[in-house]
């Protein structure tokens, strides 16, 4: 197994971990501010619902970054595989010594 693909593969299922959690802060954050506007508290409200909507913002690039890393991969290492055990089988017709016959070539 390569390691640059394995490694990137890594790489992008890390990004796309940290991008769950920080929009599950994010949506926590803007929960809490709901919360907290219907008790009255503005200041506390708005401040928590930009706090959730910057973290769910920058969530964003990084799940989509850390997704297409983790396909990329997957798909190069598929490619790969494939390349390797790629055999083709053929059938002919052919002359020798022996006579006239078909020869399986693999």
């Amino acid at each position: 197994m390569d390691m640059n693909l394995w490694n990137e593969y890594k790489k992008g299922k890390k990004r796309y971990k940290a991008a769950s959690w920080i929009l599950c802060s994010g949506s926590l954050c803007m929960l809490a501010s709901s919360i907290l506007f219907i008790c009255d508290s503005y200041i506390a409200g708005g401040i928590f619902i930009g706090i959730g909507g910057v973290l769910a913002i920058t969530s964003i690039p990084l799940y989509f970054k850390g997704n297409d890393l983790r396909v990329e991969s997957v798909e190069n290492y598929n490619v790969m595989k494939k390349a390797k055990s790629h055999t083709v089988a053929s059938l002919d017709f052919g002359v020798s010594d022996a006579g006239v016959g078909l020869a399986l070539r693999f």
